[in-house]
């Protein structure tokens, strides 16, 4: 329902565009420089040239405490729409985040110095974001017909002094990718290391043979999560021969390997973390050593999707990861995820851990099981038709199966947009764009 508001009028409230051109945008950085006599609130704007704008407001409910509200605004009849959140944040409100005094509105006491907003697009949602804390998550289709090209800040003129923006930065969006990968692959690299002598090269080997021809004829990029070994077999990655290091090496751009489980059966959330640092590490100098560092796959799938956040933190300090691939199925045991973060992976298919730099990305389809290519088709076009499917196509199987494979690839290059990456490249490359300080007053 509208509600009139004169506090809306034109008069009393100007945006200032901060982007000038008309690219989709995924990621709005906003940092704030708050002094005594700033604004009790702050606004913020998402829209595009069509006249769909929806403003975000950020207020104080308590000490450390921020709540974020969404709402459309009609300047010309001086009134606005809430719009409900689609979700919201859970134990999010932490002193930790926002330090200061209990106070009934935003304050100089209830806020840190610096205050880094930030709205991040997935598909039609948009997730808002407070010094790293996920406070809340709305659906912009009803609110902002088309894609958002516009952003930037609101401005109250009638005071005297308002929060200083002191950075900017708009980042546009990724596009759709399809990656797959291959979990449980410790026979594959055991058996190329005990018949070595059989193979003047790796593509000697049928299954490389194969991954390469896919690469050449369609761009695939593949990842290999690995266990480190067997209970039950002497054989671990670090006796990985390193007969084919050279030609690794040479292919690490379309061909990762990354941890999957310290055996075949271990669960990664019975470790602590400091097994974890130790088994992800022992891991990693294999790949180096067979293949070389720039083979490693960081953001990879955990054995059984279980591990626990306090681990994932612990690796993402010492560099070893950037995030997870969660389950693809409604597992409880999902990579550490509960609540609002669980939910969100799961219906939107990506969710940003922002405190912590953790990125988690859905696993959508499993090759196992897959028997032809009419069944891969129909699944990948009813990811494709999923109004909320973050345009990410994770695949993997627990071995090489030609058919759906093939077909998958095929299927991506008839769609004519989709591209071929890792996903742990996706946030390395948006942190690559910069469109700082766009000023443009609207």
């Amino acid at each position: 329902m509208n509600k009139k508001n004169s506090a809306l009028s034109p008069q009393r409230w100007r945006q200032r565009k901060l982007t000038d051109d008309n690219r989709e945008i995924h990621v709005v950085k906003a940092t704030f420089h708050i002094e005594a006599a700033s604004v009790d609130r702050l606004r913020l704007f998402l829209g595009n040239s069509n006249g769909g704008t929806l403003w975000f407001l950020l207020t104080a409910e308590r000490a450390g405490a921020l709540k974020a509200e969404a709402y459309t605004v009609d300047e010309g009849n001086e009134s606005y729409a809430v719009l409900p959140a689609a979700e919201s944040g859970e134990g999010v409100h932490r002193s930790a985040a926002l330090p200061g005094e209990a106070k009934a509105v935003l304050s100089r006491a209830s806020l840190p110095e610096r205050l880094m907003v930030e709205t991040r697009m997935v598909g039609k949602t948009a997730f808002i974001y407070a010094n790293g804390i996920f406070l809340a998550a709305y659906e912009l289709k009803a609110a902002i017909d088309g894609d958002v090209t516009q952003a930037g800040t609101v401005v109250e003129d009638t005071l005297a002094s308002v929060p200083q923006l002191v950075h900017f930065d708009v980042q546009h969006k990724p596009g759709k990718f399809m990656h797959i990968s291959f979990d449980d692959t410790y026979d594959l690299m055991k058996e190329l290391t005990v018949n070595e002598t059989r193979y003047n090269s790796l593509f000697d080997h049928e299954v490389f043979a194969y991954l390469r021809d896919m690469h050449e004829k369609y761009g695939a990029v593949f990842s290999f999560y690995l266990f480190y070994g067997r209970t039950d077999d002497a054989f671990t990655m670090s006796d990985m021969t390193t007969k084919f290091k050279d030609e690794f090496a040479t292919h690490a751009d379309w061909l990762k390997f990354g941890y999957h489980s310290l055996y075949e059966d271990t669960r990664s959330s019975r470790l602590s973390d400091e097994e974890m640092i130790a088994s992800v590490g022992n891991m990693h100098a294999a790949i180096t050593r067979f293949a070389g560092a720039d083979s490693i796959d960081k953001l990879v799938r955990f054995g059984y999707f279980s591990v626990n956040t306090s681990a994932l933190i612990a690796l993402k300090r010492q560099g070893l990861i950037d995030g997870a691939l969660t389950a693809d199925d409604e597992r409880t045991d999902n990579c550490g995820l509960s609540g609002a973060p669980l939910r969100i992976v799961r219906h939107y298919d990506s969710y940003a851990d922002l405190e912590h730099q953790l990125h988690y990305f859905r696993s959508e389809r499993r090759f196992d099981g897959c028997d032809s290519s009419e069944r891969m088709v129909s699944q990948l076009n009813a990811l494709r038709d999923d109004g909320n499917n973050n345009e990410c196509y994770i695949l993997f199987g627990h071995s090489v199966l030609e058919i759906p494979i093939t077909a998958a690839l095929q299927w991506a290059c008839e769609q004519g947009d989709i591209a071929f990456r890792y996903p742990m490249n996706i946030e390395r490359d948006l942190r690559r764009q910069s469109n700082r300080h766009l000023t443009n007053e609207a």
